[in-house]
């Protein structure tokens, strides 16, 4: 993997030197260098650092595990197109998502005005979100695995 010199990427790409292990490669560390960048954002915004790094944690681990199923699911190293199909059959999968996020954020602010303590609020989010990301790599690996039957 090249970490900082993109034109050795790019010549490999143009030989086609690359395979489908690589490209999830990339994907998962994409994936997990993005859930980095967002987790330090929120460093100043929550309260309870121990909820913000169980869910930090949670959520590199559900990444890490689900991209690996899914690559599995597409038939591992030898399987084909494993990229396009992961960010192709993601999209709708993140809408769903987004529709299960704001659900986690309505049943969290209703337990927020229902009396639940800043650090119970903090925790059942971190939990939420893991959740819902369970959910979305679950489903990316059953629809990965029925592209190959």
């Amino acid at each position: 993997m090249y970490f900082w010199k993109t034109h050795l990427l790019v010549d490999d790409l143009k030989r086609s030197s690359l395979g489908e292990t690589d490209f999830k490669n990339y994907y998962l560390a994409t994936s997990i260098f993005t859930s980095a960048c967002l987790y330090l954002v929120m460093l100043g915004s929550r309260e309870n650092m121990f909820s913000l790094a169980t869910e930090a944690i949670g959520t590199v681990l559900v990444t890490v595990l689900g991209i690996n199923a899914a690559f599995t699911a597409n038939g591992g190293p030898t399987g084909i197109r494993f990229l396009e199909k992961a960010v192709s059959i993601s999209f709708p999968l993140l809408v769903k998502v987004l529709v299960g996020g704001f659900a986690v954020g309505f049943l969290v602010a209703v337990l927020e005005i229902s009396g639940l303590s800043k650090y119970q609020t903090e925790w059942a989010t971190a939990i939420g979100i893991v959740a819902v990301q369970c959910v979305f790599f679950w489903r990316l690996v059953v629809h990965v695995r029925h592209t190959n039957a």
